[in-house]
């Protein structure tokens, strides 16, 4: 827990200088190494050099010993004189200045932190232990703001509630798989919002962002009943996130016209999901529409924006492909990889981005193997083979990401059969061999996650 107290300190200058600072403290827990943060790390130090000069040193040690007791009686003096010097500054500042810093450990968390450590083991791991530690905080946080009823308290509690949400079990971000964890998160943050939007004293500055809060808590639980394929729910939820984001995208935010336009892009995959094709494409030309509209005005440096254009071409040429043919999807398909491997090229350690490459070259390959040329259909099978590497070395990287073994555990077998169907037995074997030959020493070096036994389990029963 030294870590994230550290990073929770409520003087800046005390706590990490910056999120790859944080970043590396990980890599030293992680390598064993002595840590950095606070006086218990000097005593962690002290230890660990004691165990290995142990005869030489043990007078030293006592020294030592004695000047850190009174280091700590110091300590404890001048927090406790600090404490009474502070007592007339009020509830509101004090909570303030620890959510600050509360919000950027998730932020390094869910971003930076999380880029940092996807490839070295147990780096899930060590996000969840940091997790735990941040939300006891903003517990006691919580109590201070519900005590108070500061609304600009209230607001930091609730975006941090999204963000615990979001890493449990989010569709948004890498997260440890807990859909359970997510929905329970996301239902306190839309409590709270309901009531804090209902109130009349919101400060100026602030009632939009607190208001553009629980349509897109909305969504996320919307993306959720998706998920588990509660269609009704799904519906009712998309409605009531866009009747309550129409007036805040009619402002010209792009944040709340972003939020507002993604409910077209989850209605036509709901419709998507009932082989409606047709009616899937009306909702996703509507969110393309509006995606071109938002980078004509925001820029192509926009990444998030690109990859939301990615993401919203694909859709389109997929369905295209379902009512008019191979051929008819391609063009869009084609453009959404080349802005997939564009956004995934600007950010190199983002696995996230990696993975969209994956997919969309999955698409694009589908569509190339239904095609009638034969050229289009060597191309297509090579991008499935290439997709499938992707895919798992991903989930090689990070196997305690649930989303990345669902990925292997979709993406490996049905590479491997169409590829048979379409002619391509060679190519099918050469994928699969690759991804046994890929997952196999992360099933040894973990031998706790039993997903992945399974997952690595089934793939050998598909080559047998």
């Amino acid at each position: 827990e030294w870590i994230p107290l550290k990073a929770l300190r409520k003087d800046r200058t005390e706590r990490y200088s910056s999120a790859e600072s944080l970043a590396a403290e990980v890599r030293r827990y992680l390598c064993g190494e002595a840590l950095e943060a606070g006086p218990e790390t000097a005593r962690y130090r002290v230890r660990k050099f004691l165990k290995r000069n142990k005869a030489p040193f043990t007078a030293a040690a006592l020294v030592l010993a004695a000047l850190i007791i009174g280091l700590i009686g110091t300590t404890l003096f001048a927090v406790e004189a600090a404490r009474q010097r502070d007592q007339a500054r009020t509830a509101r500042l004090q909570a303030e200045e620890r959510l600050d810093g509360l919000r950027s450990l998730i932020g390094d968390m869910s971003g930076s932190i999380n880029l940092s450590v996807k490839n070295l083991e147990g780096g899930l791991k060590v996000r969840s232990l940091m997790l735990e530690a941040a939300e006891r905080q903003l517990g006691l946080l919580r109590g201070e703001a519900e005590a108070t009823g500061d609304p600009l308290l209230l607001h930091a509690v609730g975006e941090a509630l999204v963000a615990f949400g979001d890493l449990a079990g989010g569709s948004r971000i890498a997260n440890e798989g807990d859909r359970a964890g997510a929905e329970a998160y996301y239902l306190q943050a839309a409590t709270l919002y309901e009531a804090l939007s209902a109130r009349d004293d919101l400060p100026e500055a602030s009632a939009f962002g607190i208001r553009y809060m629980l349509p897109r808590i909305l969504n996320r639980q919307a993306d959720l009943r998706i998920e588990q394929q509660r269609v009704d729910e799904a519906l009712a939820l998309i409605r009531e996130a866009q009747s309550l984001l129409e007036p805040l995208a009619a402002t010209g935010d792009v944040p709340a016209r972003r939020e507002y336009n993604i409910a077209f892009e989850r209605l036509g995959d709901i419709e998507t999901g009932r082989g409606d094709h047709q009616a899937a494409l009306v909702h996703f030309l509507a969110h393309l529409a509006e995606m071109e509209s938002l980078i004509a005005e925001e820029g192509l440096e926009n990444l998030d924006l690109q990859r939301g254009l990615a993401m919203s071409l694909q859709r389109v040429g997929f369905c295209r492909a379902e009512l008019g043919g191979a051929e008819a999807g391609l063009a869009d398909l084609e453009r959404s990889l080349e802005l997939m491997q564009l956004v995934s090229g600007e950010r190199p350690d983002d696995l996230r981005r990696a993975n969209d490459v994956g997919w969309a070259s999955i698409f694009l390959g589908q569509a190339l193997l239904d095609s009638a040329q034969p050229t289009h259909r060597d191309r297509g099978a090579r991008l499935y083979v290439d997709a499938s590497r992707r895919i798992v070395a991903i989930c090689v990287a990070e196997a305690g990401e649930s989303g990345y073994r669902d990925a292997v555990r979709s993406v490996v077998p049905e590479v491997h059969r169409t590829l048979i169907e379409a002619g391509y037995p060679g190519e099918a074997e050469v994928q699969l061999e690759a991804a046994l030959l890929a997952l196999q020493p992360v099933v040894e070096r973990q031998p706790g996650n039993i997903a992945l036994a399974e997952l690595y389990g089934a793939l050998v029963k598909l080559r047998d």
